[in-house]
């Protein structure tokens, strides 16, 4: 049976003849259903699939709660059963963060979600809504590291460089801003000197006068 669509019986060993799911997903995604509770999977006796939008719903409530284990995992398998998801890419690495302390997870998700978001959503306002809300989430946050800031700023800059270039200048400044502090307190390696001064090299071509940062040794 496949567990993507509840066909019974598929005639090819490589990929499910209805819906094409890869056979090599049928044990994952079989895995990843059985261990939802029963509430969240559809009550279709034909296909036996996983209601994807109450595991959306109970995601998001997680979050709201900022119960961040939860939602990693809800997010979790949303994303094996729906690989182009931004907003399970997104979330998931959010709540890493939190659950497993793991700051940089945001920052190397943040190119992948905006590819996702790039190549699957065409309305103007649905990306201006989604962009609005990462923004909103990363800056309501002090526990991420400044290189989510930069990241964010990158992303925007590569696909819509001048619809958001307000919002883009914002975030790097608000990450030269804090690696500035942590780079006070705690001293810059050399490479993250030279990535400070990238910033500030963008920031000054947008009109800014930022001195830039002299590397000074190990501490």
């Amino acid at each position: 049976i496949c567990p993507e669509c509840g066909c019974e019986g598929c005639e090819s060993e490589t990929k499910c003849s209805n819906c094409g799911c890869p056979s090599t997903m049928f044990d994952e995604l079989s895995s990843v259903r059985n261990s939802i509770p029963d509430g969240l999977r559809s009550n279709s006796k034909e296909t036996n699939v996983i209601d994807i939008e109450d595991l959306f719903f109970q995601a998001r409530k997680a979050f709201s709660e900022k119960d961040f284990y939860t939602c990693r995992e809800l997010y979790k398998r949303i994303e094996t059963v729906k690989p182009t998801s931004w907003e399970a890419k997104f979330y998931k690495a959010y709540c890493n963060g939190y659950a497993q302390m793991e700051r940089d997870s945001l920052y190397a998700s943040i190119p992948t979600v905006f590819d996702l978001i790039h190549q699957s959503i065409t309305d103007k306002s649905e990306i201006r809504h989604i962009v609005n809300e990462i923004h909103n989430a990363i800056s309501k946050e002090n526990g991420f590291v400044y290189s989510s800031y930069y990241a964010f700023g990158d992303a925007l800059e590569k696909y819509w460089k001048e619809e958001y270039h307000d919002i883009i200048i914002s975030t790097w400044q608000k990450g030269v801003r804090r690696q500035s502090i942590i780079d006070e307190n705690n001293g810059g390696s050399e490479f993250d000197i030279k990535r400070i001064n990238k910033y500030i090299d963008k920031l000054n071509a947008n009109g800014f006068s930022i001195k830039h940062h002299t590397y000074k040794g190990e501490i």
